[in-house]
């Protein structure tokens, strides 16, 4: 194929070097990208204040729910990357407009359901009185930008499978930067609250697209023609069968930490906003391994497409060297300045905060390293068509954590939750080594 400065053919080549190249630009760009989201949390915690911060991140479960509806649509990156591996143009080009037909029809399925349920969830959820009608005025505009969200996604996604990681970056930057000015003009300037803050991430969004797919139009075997567009029944079962797994894997760890989320609400707004702060800290120490799983996803893709099964094994041993290194390097991190790292999301008078939150950023932070060969685990069985780890592995690690420190949580905290989420991924990692 051309378009060499627009695509990567990841089938020749280092496996190392490419998902190195492809990786550090994605690594860039979610860090950009999580860096924002923690910025959104600092500028409501010490702009707006705790009770703010408390709202938005009561909130975080049930979008953590929705996301793995979007989610579904990382499978069709998939099945695009493989027909990219394989050079079948036409076919890849079909792959392309069926995902766009399914993301659209999933993302107003989507939005309407989430604003029917948002209220009534997160009263289940026992958000505290005092913050609920925040809670469902910032996820409510969320949600309603859900369409943009998943089309976005679904751009990247595309890029991605092509081997291109520089123009999701470029885009990612140019989306946090611009949420970060909004965020700030909204919140300080117009005291817009929670509702400025709502409004950036989805604006956000939104600027991101044109960018992107400027770019996918400028690929060269990217030029349809009607035939392209013509709905094909087997191939949206086919891009379906491999986006639904992705997604399902999703929605049961976010519902297990719903059944968490709702422990926590019950704890007051203090334990609320250091759950917040250590969930985002924790959060973007995982997206950081998740970049290598995700490189070596699309390496496999390619390269199953082409035909090529050793080489694709070959990527697996890589990934797992990089994550032993990384992964290291993350755990010391967490353990030796989470609590500084805390204390950048909250005022200086908020000590209690800092107390409740560290313990659980150096104790989940310490496993990093486990749920690094989960995601790894998670992206060879996506690729091959397999979801065992999703089906058994996945409620295990969402449902004994939370439900471990329900009965204890109101005399102990969230320490039993910590020590069982330890045992759960301690184990899944385990069986993960097994498995590669």
């Amino acid at each position: 194929m051309k378009d060499k400065n627009l695509t990567r053919d990841m089938t020749v080549g280092s496996p190392f070097g490419h998902m190195l190249s492809f990786g550090i630009p994605v690594a860039v760009g979610n860090l950009c990208q999580n860096l924002y989201s923690a910025l959104d949390t600092a500028i409501v915690g010490r702009a707006v204040g705790t009770q703010a911060l408390a709202a938005v991140g009561a909130t975080g479960s049930i979008w953590s729910l929705i996301m793995g509806c979007v989610r579904v649509v990382d499978g069709f990156g998939i099945a695009i990357s493989r027909s990219f591996g394989s050079k079948k143009e036409d076919r890849t080009r079909k792959y392309v407009v069926m995902s766009l037909y399914l993301t659209l029809i999933i993302a107003a399925l989507v939005t309407a359901a989430s604003l029917l349920l948002a209220r009534p969830v997160l009263e289940f959820m026992k958000t505290p009185a005092d913050i609920i009608d925040d809670s469902v005025l910032y996820i409510s505009i969320i949600f309603a930008g859900i369409p943009f969200t998943m089309f976005y996604r679904l751009t990247t996604d595309i890029l991605s499978a092509f081997g291109n990681s520089k123009v999701p970056l470029m885009a990612t930057t140019i989306g946090s930067l611009f949420n970060i000015a909004v965020d700030l003009t909204l919140v300080i300037v117009f005291d817009m609250g929670v509702v400025g803050v709502a409004l950036g991430t989805v604006l956000a969004n939104v600027i991101c697209i044109p960018l992107c797919l400027r770019y996918l139009m400028k690929i060269s075997f990217m030029k349809f023609s009607r035939e392209d567009f013509r709905w094909d029944g087997k191939m949206a079962k086919e891009l379906l069968a491999l986006g639904a797994p992705i997604g399902c894997m999703d929605i049961v760890t976010a519902i297990g930490m719903s059944i968490l989320q709702t422990v926590v609400n019950t704890m007051g707004a203090a334990v609320v906003a250091a759950y917040v702060v250590a969930h985002k800290v924790i959060e973007l120490s995982y997206q950081l391994t998740d970049i290598v799983a995700y490189s070596m996803s699309t390496f496999m893709s390619q390269n199953l497409g082409a035909g090529l099964v050793k080489r694709a094994k070959g990527g697996i041993r890589t990934a797992v060297l990089m994550n032993i290194v990384l992964s290291a390097a993350i755990a010391a991190v967490l353990v030796l300045f989470g609590k500084p790292i805390t204390a950048l999301f909250i005022t200086g008078g908020e000590k209690a905060v800092i107390d409740i939150a560290y313990p659980y950023i150096a104790i989940v932070g310490a496993m990093v390293w486990s749920l690094a060969m989960l995601f790894y685990l998670q992206g060879c069985s996506a690729v091959n068509g397999k979801y065992l780890y999703s089906y058994v592995l996945r409620p295990c690690g969402a449902y004994l954590p939370p439900v471990g420190g329900v009965y204890p949580a109101e005399k102990l905290g969230i320490l039993p939750h910590l020590l069982c989420r330890s045992g759960c991924l301690g184990l899944r990692g385990g069986y993960a080594v097994h498995c590669f």
